[in-house]
């Protein structure tokens, strides 16, 4: 290198990508195996670096994938074209920083972690000075972290600076270059929002349906109900923020999942964890306060969902058995919550169609892949040769539902509740529509993923689900 030649160094995590590849190689080491990633974390606490080589041994990602900063980037290959040397320095582990700079191919050298030395704060600041001197070198950077090597860098470059570090340049006297800034706060809110699939939050008024079952609508009852549905909502959004980190990187590779907050880099993953703590806590908080079999309930439904996110899921078959329990906890849930004892009915009922909506929801996700030319659905255990099973079934499922509703209209049962029960026959043909509706949809591609999220904008989902509900109010 030449001694006049300019120096442009690049931190990775939070600087290049969007995203930190340490907290990536976690969430990777989770999904694939909770046991082996607490072996991993206990050398991460003892050597750092060490933990860091143990992470990224089993990582398997795609760099074309990762979220990266456009306008870091624009800058880099500017500061090349000009006649700078570009070097990737990181804390990262330097097999995953290695990958990462041959395919960007904007880099003359990178440097990482090498497991046994962690190349962080000054231990980066002295290996910058040992290559390059003092001054010798530009430097991109984005945490408080970087300040060690800000300090002996000619120009200090910064991503998306907090208030608590421009203070400190302040107070130090250094001048800097702001590469990328955003408001951070407004962003993170509208992020967080995001994530939290508030769309999703329709499924848990299933906690109503034991209540308006029965015919019950005193205020009290349905006060309880409504803090119920509260506590639900913040349940299921910290699961969803959980199963958006295990699902990293099929869901980058989706066509439209890769828009996630947590795929496309937009929340930082050691924001998500804290989310997911806060909202879990915040819902049992809720929920002790609607009654103690409620909160057994959704502690129940917690566990079920973190076992469906570890493992359940890439299980044939089980899978769409779980995805309908987490229906029926729903209403269950409702139950114990007002103190409506579910009738036998009901539950069948509900047991039934809630298969025959999470084998759609599979049957959809592969006709999705094979229209995208793909032979298996990302992270599921199904290939498009199911196909025809999984379409059977999501039709038998269905037409079983309607068939055990017709028995009860045929029941002495229905007589206790309905004045007018023949009304109730029209409801019928109307849900097997329905049904046979999204069955086709989902077997012709027609359907987003999830049957439930579909049927809520469907102008045609709608309409049949008004005429049910006339036809049940005809009944009373």
């Amino acid at each position: 290198m030449k001694k006049s030649q300019k120096v442009l160094a690049v931190d990775l995590d939070g600087t290049l990508l969007k995203t930190d590849m340490l907290y990536e190689s976690l969430c990777y080491s989770i999904s694939e195996n909770i046991l082996n990633t607490f072996v991993k974390i206990k050398y991460f606490l003892i050597n750092k670096a060490k933990g860091k080589r143990e992470f990224a041994k089993e990582l398997d990602f795609d760099p074309a994938i990762l979220p990266y900063r456009g306008e870091v980037l624009e800058f880099i290959t500017k500061a090349k074209q000009d006649g700078c040397r570009t070097v990737l320095v990181s804390a990262s582990d330097n097999r995953l920083v290695e990958k990462i700079s041959d395919f960007l191919g904007c880099f003359d050298e990178a440097f990482g972690s090498d497991g046994k030395t962690n190349l962080k704060g000054k231990t980066k600041a002295e290996f910058l000075i040992n290559r390059f001197g003092e001054k010798g070198f530009d430097y991109i950077g984005d945490s408080k972290a970087d300040l060690h090597v800000w300090a002996k860098a000619d120009r200090v470059l910064t991503v998306n600076a907090s208030r608590r570090l421009k203070t400190i340049f302040k107070e130090n006297g250094q001048n800097y270059t702001e590469v990328v800034f955003l408001d951070s706060w407004i962003l993170r809110l509208k992020t967080l929002f995001f994530a939290l699939r508030p769309h999703q939050w329709l499924k848990n008024l299933l906690v109503f349906l034991p209540i308006f079952a029965a015919h019950n609508t005193e205020v009290t009852v349905l006060a309880i109900g409504l803090v119920a549905f509260i506590s639900f909502c913040f349940i299921t959004s910290s699961v969803y923020l959980f199963n958006d980190l295990l699902d990293l990187d099929s869901d980058r590779r989706h066509s439209w999942k890769k828009k996630r907050p947590f795929a496309s880099g937009d929340m930082s993953i050691t924001f998500g964890l804290v989310n997911i703590i806060f909202f879990l806590l915040l819902g049992l908080v809720i929920g002790w306060f609607v009654g103690q079999a409620f909160l057994w309930a959704i502690m129940g439904y917690y566990c079920l969902t973190l076992l469906y996110s570890l493992e359940l899921k890439r299980k044939f078959i089980i899978d769409i058995f779980v995805l309908a329990a987490f229906f029926i906890v729903r209403v269950v849930a409702g139950s114990l919550a007002s103190g409506i004892e579910l009738s036998i009915w009901l539950l069948a009922f509900c047991g039934f169609l809630f298969l025959s909506l999470a084998t759609i929801k599979r049957q959809a996700e592969l006709s999705n892949s094979l229209n995208q030319g793909k032979q298996k659905a990302l992270g599921r255990a199904y290939t498009v040769e199911d196909l025809p099973v999984v379409g059977f079934m999501a039709f038998s499922m269905g037409l079983i539902s309607v068939i055990i509703f017709m028995l009860y209209l045929l029941s002495p049962s229905v007589t206790m509740s309905y004045s007018e029960p023949i009304f109730l026959w029209g409801a019928c043909p109307v849900l097997l529509c329905w049904i046979i509706r999204l069955a086709l949809l989902a077997r012709n591609g027609e359907m987003h993923e999830d049957p439930v999220m579909f049927a809520a904008r469907d102008k045609n989902s709608l309409a049949c689900g008004i005429l049910i509900f006339l036809f049940i109010v005809a009944g009373i």
